[in-house]
């Protein structure tokens, strides 16, 4: 079931492929727009997520969000660059659409945050449980359980993974989350919150 928060305005462009878990809230204004590049793009938004008032995502080819996500306001989510940087291209029928080889899926977690005002770029993965503070501009991976910030994306901290998903999680996929983690504090050491690797 949606279920639609406001006017509930929601505008879907292109052929875009939607696929919608249960109990997903849109707030008002949020376009969904599918480009003419590839056949059937394709988004997935996961169970028990809200997407938040003036949204925009824009989909060539696939974008996936997991369950038990809050999208704040004025997401911007791309797995495409837009348009051409070249003007008489974007003078054609079709406005210049960007090259197929720049399109790059994007992957969103389970349990994400993301502020108000963050775009995430083509090639995003973002992994489970990560918090991202208002304006956040978010590329490529990002570990799970951890809070960012800033354009370019930084990690600033790694957040404690609650108990009752750990718990919940089965081994492999706590597994997962922890080599995931710990990777990302050897390249990057002096991270905050090193004692919840």
């Amino acid at each position: 079931k949606m279920w639609y928060a406001g006017d509930g305005s929601c505008r879907v462009f292109g052929d875009l492929h939607i696929y919608i878990g249960d109990n997903v809230t849109f707030f008002d204004n949020i376009a969904l727009v599918g480009l003419r590049l590839f056949d059937g793009p394709r988004l997935d938004l996961g169970s028990d997520s809200y997407i938040g008032p003036l949204s925009r995502f824009m989909v060539a080819r696939s974008i996936e969000i997991g369950s038990h996500c809050i999208l704040g306001s004025r997401i911007l989510l791309m797995d495409n660059p837009g348009h051409s940087s070249d003007a008489e291209k974007r003078l054609q029928p079709g406005g210049g659409l960007p090259p197929p080889e720049s399109v790059r899926p994007v992957v969103i977690g389970n349990y994400c945050f993301l502020g108000a005002g963050c775009v995430v770029y083509p090639g995003a993965r973002v992994g489970d449980g990560v918090v991202a503070a208002a304006g956040t501009h978010i590329s490529g991976n990002i570990p799970p359980f951890t809070a960012v910030r800033a354009n370019p994306c930084r990690v600033r901290r790694f957040l404690p993974i609650p108990e009752f998903l750990w718990e919940s999680a089965d081994r492999e996929r706590r597994e997962e989350w922890r080599l995931a983690r710990r990777a990302y504090a050897l390249e990057h050491p002096g991270i905050e919150g090193g004692e919840h690797l």
